[in-house]
């Protein structure tokens, strides 16, 4: 039987007798109304492709012609096979050596290939349910869970993925991967219950596993719980296994949809794009239940593009921004990456939103493909697809929906019909493309490494390198001035210059290294009188004079006379030093010229310098900083010594200082007089600096010296690698220790019967570790003292002034330096029985031994029971590090500890910490004592005290002024967070107002400097306890700038609080000290606001103290707000 549907009421119109006339019956096809409609189908039919990650068009074609991508526009074999452009992104993914026997002279019989066995197998009805397992790795350090390790994935993805789990379900022929962080026991078993949750959902629960012969316990536990049986392949024989095929199948997919992406688009969003490329995959294999389905429709059904379209992974997009969550003047779109279809949303795609580092599901999108051409609909479109609607209105119509119609209609209506089948023909003649020719798709070398080692890393933490800040394009700050006027000139000339944004391109040039543009320039006013122009020459000396002027002491310059200038447009075409390597430039950012006089600033002054966190977290460290150091007092004239080059220069302390200077080289090289050398790096011949590798960054030495009166050597000089221009491909982020860890484990020493605490300090933890990627440096030959360089006959390797080292071991400054340390130390310590903890950074504990210890960089914070445990920790320290030992733990961290082990207390402090602070900044000692760090805002009763804090309009500060406030508050931040809590208010209130300071500003900044003098020395007792984490939250109301509120919150470590007794307080071994972001209505909603804040706080906490053995009821927060406390 035979029939259509009617457009009408939706019922079937079925004929009653055999023979139909076929005027009457109109044979539709299936289509689908998709959010792509294009005329050019070559646009289509290739943009398509690369939404289905680039298969084969063997594989693609078969698929169309099994009906298994039923609702695709346009996409039919005859279309791919005549339209489709040959990509390179399917042969990088899916290129095999030449198969063995193609063209021999011998008959043999014909055998399908792999992938056709693979992609279409022969039905199976009897074959038991079997699930394949399998596991590519993608980091070597983690090992193998097959013996056919198809190699690592060059970066962790986002999310801290390494590794992809995949499975291969037998009777539906799918494939199915998820990424998961490590073959941990952990990580497995939940991949496994995922999988097993899932595919017993759709009716395929597995009753046979085959997996490779290493299976742990842990996993075969699971299986068996699932009443599954478990089949071990031979420990040899891997091809067993299906799974091996599998993978092998999906890494070829997954690498050809890699391959397109946009590339800038962050590769470790690798993790993001498993799921469209599972779908795509699973749409091109045939089900072995029924042939006739894809593996994807046997398992979900069939597929609706219509209801959930795709873009090629990894396309560059704007996102639509509802205009009631925009600002004022606010672009209405955001950048951002496709990543996937949103399959529970309709018509919506997933985004990651490069500003937010957040994903993001939307439905109004743009999208701006790499390498191809987005299909759009053009105005002749429009009239040909209404016209085929009439045609086909018209065509259809028969007796069973008439359509009344006069006759003057009807034959208008057939005359319009027979002028849009003759234009529209015309036009599709004209519109269709060639077939193609030799004119191949682009793609990208997605995990190439030179590209990935170019690339910045993306994750959740503020670091440097998830803040990539665009290359400075000028290389000295001052031809600044000169090429803005160059410029200014440039584009007055040219009244009609107007910037667009060029059109997207079908094969855009895709380069290694993209061009990014400079950072915005700060206006820097100049005096519009006519003048002759300068050179850059005479530009120079003219700041030369007017520097020498103005400063008192010659300022140290480096790196700046073999710096030339480059020009915008030839960025990437830049060298420096002629003969060897490229030396780049500091990484700019939008506030580099601000930063520059920031930097001149710093140098005129006698203080240490201070750099802003704005600028720390864009890692904003200047070549012209290299001398930087820490206070050094003058005996005499009691001078505060900021650089080691007047120290050198000074006939007092000129010996000391260059003595220790020689120690530090012969240090870090192969040693000097009685310094044993660590072989961290070996200086350079000329000939080897011209061999420095071309992806290689030389960097600069930046030198540091302090006096610590607590060290052996007191006099101590520290050379440490410029880490701001180190290009590390590799994962930089190290688990330290934080305060919070350390004050918990010194009162769980004191409430654990028998335990005692004591200091470890590793020497040159960070100078021991070799590395495999060795890095370059170059120190000012006038820094070093000549005594050095006549024992290493240093006169011979000098180039241009600079002598030239080989980094080979871990080094100060290197931003890889802490994370293979520290990995080191864990492979070092694992057979010992030492492991780090799960969620705490920094805390380790023995399997079986009771003792644990906090690691914060190389010191060593070890709480143990019985010295015998102790002298295992030690010993085994001792077999790789050299050892400094602290028995009575009576310093850590510049932390002074006074132990009274009888009364099971413990008392904290920094003396003279505050005074040698107060020194540097010449604060006088107050008339009287000053007994409260802040000014309090008035009290006020009545209406008023619904009125906010009026705005200061006090006059605003200069920069020095500014900087000074800045340094106030760099100074004290860590003795407030670790010694007195009191001064956490203040500390918050003059960070939160330092970028803006006025006088008023600087009257309450010398008001705190008095409450310092007056308290110099605070000291915070703790007492043995239960260890219950106990709160204390308060809020107050209105009491901040802008109608804000405040937020606070004490945490101590005591007992569960009964009712009639009062609370036993203790040293707090943390505090909470904000502003709420949002507005509070009341009093009761500040107070809830801030509970919410130290609830979120004190869960972060009660994991360290459960992973320190100290499990914790419901935490006790106290609270004097009924309302809040009653919501």
């Amino acid at each position: 039987m035979r029939g259509e549907r009617s457009k009408t009421n939706g019922l079937w119109l079925v004929p009653l007798t055999d023979k139909v006339s076929k005027k009457h019956i109109a044979l539709t096809n299936g289509t689908a109304n998709s959010a792509y409609h294009t005329s050019t189908l070559a646009e289509t039919i290739q943009f398509l492709h690369q939404c289905l990650f680039s298969p084969t068009l063997d594989t693609l074609c078969k698929a169309i012609d099994n009906n298994q991508l039923i609702g695709f526009p346009k996409l039919t074999s005859r279309n791919v096979r005549k339209y489709l452009p040959a990509s390179t992104a399917t042969e990088k993914g899916h290129m095999n050596r030449m198969r063995k026997g193609t063209r021999s002279t011998t008959k043999t019989r014909p055998r399908p290939p792999d992938d056709e066995e693979d992609m279409r197998p022969k039905q199976d009805k009897d074959a038991e349910w079997e699930l394949m397992i399998g596991a590519t790795i993608a980091d070597n350090t983690d090992g193998t869970l097959y013996t056919d390790q198809t190699g690592a994935f060059p970066v962790v993805s986002y999310k801290g993925n390494k590794i992809m789990f995949v499975a291969y379900e037998y009777r539906s022929n799918a494939i199915i991967a998820k990424p998961i962080r490590s073959n941990s026991d952990e990580s497995l078993v939940a991949a496994f219950k995922e999988i097993y949750e899932y595919l017993s959902d759709k009716g395929f629960k597995p009753k046979l596993n085959v997996m490779d012969n290493q299976c742990s316990k842990a996993v075969q536990k699971y299986i068996q719980s699932q009443n599954t049986d478990i089949q071990l392949v031979n420990p040899d024989d891997h091809r067993v296994n299906a799974a091996e095929r599998a993978i092998q199948t999906w890494k070829n997919h997954f690498l050809a949809g890699l391959n397109t992406i946009d590339p800038n688009c962050p590769v470790q969003l690798w993790d993001e794009f498993v799921n469209q490329g599972m779908i795509t995959l699973n749409l091109l294999r045939a089900s072995r239940v029924n042939p006739k389905l894809s593996a994807y429709a046997q398992l979900e059904g069939q597929y609706n593009f219509d209801r959930t379209p795709m873009a090629p992974v990894g396309t560059k997009s704007l996102i639509f921004l509802d205009p009631n969550k925009r600002r004022s003047y606010q672009n209405h779109a955001l950048d951002a990456w496709y990543v996937g279809p949103a399959m529970s949303h309709y018509r919506n795609y997933r985004f990651w939103l490069p500003d937010t580092h957040g994903f993001r599901t939307g439905s109004t999108a743009k999208f701006f493909p790499a390498h191809c051409k987005m299909p759009a609909i053009e105005p002749g479109d429009t009239i040909r697809l209404a016209a085929q609607d009439l045609i086909q209105a018209i065509q259809n119509r028969n007796k069973h929906a008439p359509i009344d119609l006069m006759p003057k209609h009807t034959e208008a209506l057939r005359q319009l019909v027979e002028i849009f089948k003759d234009t529209t023909a015309a036009e599709e003649v004209q519109s269709t493309p060639a077939p193609r020719v030799s004119a191949p798709s682009s793609s990208i070398d997605a995990t190439n490494p030179e590209r990935l080692r170019n690339q910045p890393r993306i994750h959740s933490r503020v670091t440097r390198r998830n803040t990539p800040m665009p290359t400075i394009m000028e290389e000295t700050f001052e031809s600044k001035e000169l090429e803005n006027e160059s410029t200014a000139n440039k584009e007055n000339a040219n009244p009609n210059n107007n910037s667009t944004l060029p059109r997207v391109q079908a094969a855009p040039r895709v380069q290694e290294a993209p061009r990014v543009q400079a950072a915005p320039r700060v206006e820097i006013t100049v005096t519009p009188a006519m003048r002759p122009r300068r050179t850059i020459a005479q530009y120079r000396r003219e700041k030369a004079e007017q520097l020498k002027a103005a400063t008192p002491a010659p300022m140290p310059i480096t790196q700046d006379d073999e710096i030339n200038a480059v020009k915008a447009n030839n960025v990437q075409q830049r060298r420096i030093l002629p003969d060897m390597a490229t030396m780049k430039t500091p990484l700019g950012i939008s506030q580099a010229a601000v930063s520059k006089m920031l930097e001149r600033t710093i140098e005129n002054l006698h203080a240490p310098a201070f750099i802003p966190r704005s600028l720390k977290k864009a890692s904003m460290q200047f070549e012209h900083w290299e001398p930087t150091v820490n206070a050094v007092v003058h005996p005499e004239t009691g001078e505060t010594i900021t650089k080691y080059e007047k120290l050198a220069n000074d006939p007092l302390m000129r010996d000391k200082w260059t003595a220790a200077m020689c120690k530090e080289l012969g240090r870090l090289s192969q040693g000097y007089g009685t310094t044993a050398g660590t072989n961290t790096f070996f200086f350079m011949t000329l000939d080897e600096i011209k061999n420095i590798p071309k992806d290689r960054t030389v960097t600069y030495a930046r030198i540091v010296v302090d006096y610590r009166p607590q060290k052996e050597d007191p006099n101590r000089v520290r050379i440490t690698a410029g880490g701001n221009l180190i290009d590390y491909p590799g994962e930089l982020t190290t688990r330290t220790a934080e305060l919070t860890t350390t004050k918990i484990l010194w009162n769980s020493t004191l409430s654990t019967p028998g335990a005692k605490f004591a200091c470890a300090d590793i020497g040159n933890f960070y100078l021991a570790t070799p590395m495999e990627r060795y890095e370059y440096m170059r120190i000012k030959a006038d820094l070093i003292p000549e005594e050095f360089k006549q024992q290493y006959q240093l006169h011979d390797k000098i180039h241009k002034g600079y002598v030239y080292c080989e980094i080979r071991r871990g080094m100060y400054g290197l931003p890889q330096s802490g994370r293979i340390a520290n990995d080191l130390l864990k492979k070092r310590l694992a057979p010992h029985g030492y492991y780090e903890v799960q969620h705490t950074p920094g805390l380790w504990k023995h399997e079986t031994r009771p003792i644990q210890f906090v690691l914060t960089v190389d010191d060593f914070g070890i709480k143990y029971v019985g010295e015998e445990h102790l002298k295992h920790l030690l010993d085994t320290v001792k077999k790789y590090y050299e050892l400094t030992i602290d028995m009575e733990g009576s310093l850590y961290c510049g932390i002074t500890c006074k132990w009274d082990y009888d009364k099971r207390t413990l008392d904290i402090s920094m003396p003279g910490y505050v005074m040698k602070q107060l020194q540097k900044y010449n604060h006088p000692p107050p008339k009287k004592p000053q007994h409260c760090p802040w000014e309090p805002a008035p009290r006020t009763i009545g209406t008023k005290s619904q009125e906010t804090e009026p705005e200061d309009t006090s006059p605003p500060l200069d920069k020095k002024g500014i900087h000074r406030i800045q340094q106030i508050c760099g100074s004290f931040l860590f003795y407030g967070r670790a010694n007195d809590p009191t001064i956490a208010h203040a500390l918050n209130e003059l960070a939160s107002q330092q970028s803006c300071a006025t006088e008023n500003t600087t009257k309450r900044a010398n008001q705190f400097l008095d409450y310092m003098h007056t308290h110099p020395d605070a000291v915070i007792r703790y007492y043995a306890s239960d260890m219950i984490l106990n709160v204390h939250s308060d809020a107050s109301y209105l009491t901040a700038r802008n109608a804000r509120s405040r937020a606070c919150g004490w945490y101590f470590l005591g007992s569960i609080p009964k009712d009639g007794k009062p609370i036993a307080l203790n040293g707090a071994i943390d505090q909470l000290c904000t502003v709420i972001k949002l507005v509070a209505a009341s009093a009761a909603e500040a107070e809830l606001a801030a509970l919410f804040l130290n609830a979120k706080n004190a869960k972060v906490i009660r994991i360290t103290l459960e992973e320190l053995g100290h499990p914790q009821p419901p935490t006790p927060i106290h609270s004097d707000n009924s309302t809040a406390v009653g919501i």
